[in-house]
């Protein structure tokens, strides 16, 4: 029996179908996989801007430290 050309675009069609809906999967699994590179992205971020955060208020405490311990050395004056 031969194929209908009207049969064949049915196929065809068919077969398109079956593809798009592995695509969409496909995209769904690499959506969700994004979603979660994403939010280690974000909490790297927050890591890193609390680590630079802590350096910088150490930082700013030792020169702090250092200021009053001058001060006292130079009985409150910086510039001697």
């Amino acid at each position: 029996m031969a194929v209908k050309p009207g049969n064949l675009v049915l196929v065809m069609l068919r077969d398109i179908r079956a593809k798009q809906n592995e695509h969409s999967a496909n995209f769904e699994r690499i959506e969700t996989r994004l979603g979660d590179i994403e939010k280690q992205l974000d909490d790297y971020k927050k890591i890193v801007g609390y680590a630079l955060g802590q350096s910088s208020e150490t930082q700013f405490r030792r020169d702090q430290k250092t200021s009053r311990q001058l001060e006292d050395q130079t009985g409150g004056n910086r510039y001697l």
